[in-house]
């Protein structure tokens, strides 16, 4: 007999920001599986990780209404037959076992380059917040996986799986000790990317069509970030990896067909909306071809086939609310296809320096007022 799998913890959109006590965000849910285009701060995926790990924490309710008491029954579903591995071991473990079992497996490009863009993004809740106890119990139900380069990144959406052996502790970035409620993808085109100097007295270029125009609109609207895609880069290298991710995922949610299905979020902070690749690389200088012109330069929007895998409910994206910024705020615009004509108000400013922070340093003068990081919150 066939039984219909429970329905997962819904995610608010207000996660991909830290709380805020001046603003609760949108109650709507992120779709899944989603797409996010846009600008993001770098903690995006862990806000999304923390806030759906404080929802699954929140106790059961028996059919009166009152708590459940039985400490067991918080530990069926994933993970479920885990025993006490130490009966000394750390008090964040221990007391994960009483609590939900749930995990969230966040995957991103190198871990130098995340850790980075964490440091110079230096939000104000994360500085203040992530010394917390709750919130550190939470992050270490996060599992992280890095990955250098794309083909790390292809080899390991093919390997991954949850490991048998529950007393393991393997070391291998391919076995799960307990298979994810939540797979988060941060910034995985940023692989297929390099990084460009941009020169800002460079002229602009003529006799561009209206596509191109808007192509290079879209640029340089990411000058600041310099990232573009690597000459050779085609729409099927990407699309691989979105098809391989949901395959993925599929493989892993198969593994407890009792739970409900895993859920799948995918941030793209380099990608535009108007982002598109070739179908086939270009030719090489002098390289003899039977395509025409047209066929050999057409290309492929990167949300047209995000919908085509995902669904047409998938898709999100951010842009710039105004071409004109407010001195260090900038404001953004978030459209969601599951939300059809309503628009969500991203603003994004400087927040002060943190307590302890060091000083800015300029020619051994230390530069007073000057701000910290950046806030990105619901307006």
């Amino acid at each position: 007999m066939l039984t219909s799998r429970p329905l997962p913890i819904q995610i608010p959109l207000s996660s991909l920001f830290p709380p805020s006590s001046s603003e609760a965000g949108p109650s709507q849910p992120i779709p899944s599986p989603s797409f996010l285009v846009g600008p993001l701060p770098p903690t995006a995926p862990l806000h999304i990780a923390l806030a759906y790990l404080k929802l699954a924490d929140l106790p059961p309710y028996e059919g009166n209404g009152s708590p459940r008491t039985d400490h067991s029954l918080h530990a069926q579903g994933r993970g479920k037959g885990k025993e006490k591995e130490h009966q000394h071991g750390d008090p964040l473990e221990e007391e994960d076992q009483f609590r939900s079992p749930r995990r969230v497996l966040v995957i991103t490009g190198s871990k130098a380059s995340f850790g980075e863009s964490v440091e110079e993004d230096d939000e104000d809740w994360m500085r203040g917040h992530g010394g917390d106890y709750e919130v550190l119990r939470r992050l270490r139900r996060v599992d992280m996986r890095y990955c250098p380069t794309s083909a790390h990144l292809k080899l390991l959406l093919t390997l991954l799986s949850e490991t048998t052996d529950r007393k393991s502790h393997s070391n291998e970035p391919h076995l799960l000790s307990q298979t994810p409620s939540v797979v988060i993808l941060w910034d995985v085109a940023a692989l297929f990317m390099y990084d460009e100097e941009v020169d800002e007295n460079e002229p602009p270029k003529e006799e561009l069509d209206l596509e191109e125009e808007r192509r290079e609109v879209e640029l340089a609207r990411l000058a600041r970030i310099g990232k573009r895609f690597k000459s050779g880069t085609t729409i099927s290298d990407y699309l691989d990896v979105l098809s391989a991710t949901r395959a993925m995922v599929d493989h892993l949610s198969s593994l407890h067909p009792a739970e409900a299905p895993i859920q799948l979020v995918i941030l793209e902070p380099n990608v535009a909306s108007s982002s598109d690749l070739p179908i086939i690389p270009a030719a090489a200088e002098g390289e003899a071809t039977k395509l025409s012109k047209v066929n050999r330069e057409k290309r492929i929007p990167i949300l047209d086939g995000a919908r085509w895998l995902f669904g047409n409910k998938a898709v999100g994206v951010i842009e710039p609310y105004s071409s004109i910024e407010e001195g260090p705020t900038t404001r953004y615009s978030l459209m969601l296809d599951s939300c059809p004509g309503e628009v969500f108000q991203i603003r994004r400013q400087r927040c002060g320096r943190g307590e302890w922070a060091v000083p800015e340093v300029e020619e051994d003068t230390v530069i007073e007022g000057l701000k910290g990081g950046w806030r990105w919150e619901w307006t």
